[in-house]
């Protein structure tokens, strides 16, 4: 492998560790109605990173996507791998749904561009910006397809603010999900690569330890 696409697989590793990183943040909000807070914080703060095309300093570095990669390199998956996995998907094809939309994503872009104004300094976990980041999700992306449906305890998800934090991860999702379509990654690549992402997760995990 030349050193090029060695690179570009390592950036697609990382773009996807993002999606599954939103994937089980999803889960363990809807299923446990709590996670590890500061991959949540990792993962909002990941959806500013919109001008930033390096996968590392754009999803908060290697030890905040821990959970994606564990899940690129799980030789014995748990109950709840293949849920992860379907929303992970899921959240790929939303943002090739948001790709065909020039409109969409330039809007998105765009809102995006202005939260840290919109917000005065406000905390990337704080619940002016858990607000914010859902809306955006709200407004813009929840109207396309795919849905994605989140299965849990009934009593989280009807928690307003429980949901709203679903939703604000799900934009972090689809935005590590654009990154892995900018780096050539495609839904199927998981599947047909699984043993190549598996060695340069593990290797991305040795390296950070």
């Amino acid at each position: 492998m030349s050193q090029d696409s060695a690179n570009l697989m390592e950036t697609q590793v990382l773009a996807i560790s993002g999606v599954l990183r939103a994937a089980r943040i999803v889960q363990d909000l809807a299923r446990r109605g709590r996670t590890q807070s500061e991959h949540f914080r990792c993962a909002l703060v990941s959806v500013g990173t919109v001008n930033e095309s390096d996968a590392k300093k754009a999803l908060g570095g290697i030890d905040s996507l821990v959970f994606g990669l564990d899940d690129l390199t799980q030789k014995q998956p748990d109950a709840f791998l293949m849920e992860r996995v379907r929303y992970a998907t899921a959240l790929l094809d939303l943002a090739k749904t948001l790709g065909k939309s020039p409109e969409a994503s330039g809007q998105i872009g765009k809102v995006l561009a202005e939260l840290p104004d919109h917000l005065d300094g406000a905390e990337p976990d704080s619940l002016e910006s858990i607000e914010a980041l859902a809306d955006v999700y709200t407004s813009n992306l929840s109207d396309l397809t795919p849905k994605i449906l989140i299965k849990g305890e009934q009593r989280f998800l009807e928690d307003p603010y429980l949901v709203e934090k679903v939703r604000a991860i799900l934009l972090a999702g689809v935005r590590a999900a654009y990154l892995f379509s900018q780096a050539g990654g495609r839904k199927w690549h998981l599947f047909i690569y699984r043993k190549k992402f598996a060695a340069v997760a593990a290797q991305l995990k040795s390296n950070a330890s």
